[in-house]
């Protein structure tokens, strides 16, 4: 009674543990990404948030919301100006 719950060895044949641990490592290599990708789009919103904090020591999350938005607006603001050409 209770031996299937105390036996230690694993249940799956050594072709499963490599599938596993391969589709783990895919999952952690797409996640580390979409982080990156996250972060560097959001690079000038965080660097407000940095600076303020560097500043002030502490923010409310009002400032922060402020500080994020003005981040986005401006990319909205430099996405939306067009290129000047050399002409």
């Amino acid at each position: 009674m209770g031996e299937d719950l105390l036996t230690s060895g694993r249940e799956y044949s050594d072709n499963t543990a490599r599938l596993v641990d391969d589709e783990i490592g895919r999952i952690l290599r797409e996640q580390e990404q979409r982080a990156h990708d996250v972060l560097t789009q959001h690079r000038k919103g965080l660097t407000l948030v940095a600076e303020a904090l560097l500043e002030h020591e502490t923010i409310d999350g009002a400032t922060v919301a402020r500080l994020i938005q003005t981040a986005l607006d401006d990319a909205v603001v430099i996405a939306d100006t067009p290129a000047t050409s050399g002409d």
